[in-house]
């Protein structure tokens, strides 16, 4: 799974001939935390669909969408990377959370959205610094 993600994060950040290699290494590894942190996201948000319902993981699953397209990705690239994030983690995680745990799974959910938040804002930066 990292070799994915750290593919991805490569891919994702497009480095211009003119950016110097701290700034290029800073972007790609803002791009490469920013793809875990979506994986994480959609992870928390998939264990916990019993106790919260769907809306948390489809919401989830478009915040992976818009990451990747805030990564250079094409719509239709970003909905497979969707759809490839949501089978490993369909594949990885065969029990979910029970439905008595709805606060626990909130806060779950909740913490890993603004870790995502958080990490898509350094890389904007790191992006923008790399230009």
């Amino acid at each position: 799974m990292r070799k994915i993600l750290v593919a991805l994060g490569l891919v994702l950040c497009a480095a211009p001939a003119n950016a110097d290699a701290n700034t290029r290494a800073a972007a790609q590894k803002a791009a490469k935390q920013m793809m875990e942190d979506a994986f994480i996201y959609l992870g928390a948000a998939y264990l916990c669909q019993d106790a919260l319902g769907t809306s948390h993981y489809y919401a989830a699953r478009s915040a992976v969408e818009q990451t990747a397209i805030l990564g250079g990705k094409s719509q239709t690239d970003a909905v497979i990377i969707a759809d490839d994030f949501d089978k490993r983690i369909r594949r990885d995680h065969q029990k979910k959370a029970p439905a008595e745990n709805d606060q626990k799974c909130l806060d779950s959910i909740l913490a890993t959205q603004t870790a995502l938040r958080v990490s898509q804002a350094r890389f904007k930066q790191a992006r923008d610094a790399d230009k």
